[in-house]
């Protein structure tokens, strides 16, 4: 694993766009998905990677030159960390892969400061709430976000100590 630079922004995109594509579809319109999403997303990441914070981790999962997955988690000033993006390449899933960059981005994280870190998961998405809750995630909120035309209802989980989660069983 590696941090990102500015210059994976086309990659993660691109990935970004394949994930949510493949889960968010009905969740998120259509005509996002079908159009403006790839153009969005460069977009996105080529300004959030050209503008990390010192306490900031994007990590990427690389194999024989191919983008297999990546985690972007943002600091604060009160200790916490949003994890804002974890997404495996389809054909990775169910491989240990997210879990492991999971447990990287905690390492990095604590590093640089971050004590707690939290998520917000989209209802629709069982599969990653499993995911999160079998690694110690604890459910801790919900809303409805307005995301591209469409109120998404979220629920979100968080670790109130990174160390416990960094020291479970993988």
């Amino acid at each position: 694993m590696r941090e990102a630079t500015a210059t994976d922004a086309p990659a993660i995109a691109a990935l970004h766009v394949a994930s949510w594509r493949s889960a968010y579809r009905g969740a998120l319109p259509d005509a996002y998905l079908d159009g403006p999403i790839e153009p969005e997303r460069l977009a996105t990441w080529t300004t959030r990677l050209g503008a990390l914070a010192p306490g900031d981790v994007v990590l990427l999962a690389e194999r024989g030159g191919s983008l297999d997955g990546f985690a972007a988690a943002f600091a604060r000033d009160d200790g916490d960390a949003l994890l804002d993006n974890l997404h495996i390449a389809p054909a990775r899933h169910g491989q240990g892969l997210g879990a492991a960059l999971l447990a990287e981005t905690a390492v990095r994280l604590a590093a640089r400061g971050s004590r707690t870190m939290h998520l917000w998961v989209f209802d629709v998405n069982a599969a990653a709430q499993r995911f999160y809750m079998r690694l110690g995630a604890i459910e801790t909120g919900r809303r409805v976000e307005t995301m591209f035309g469409a109120a998404v209802p979220e629920t979100r989980f968080g670790w109130p100590d990174l160390d416990a989660l960094l020291s479970r069983p993988a």
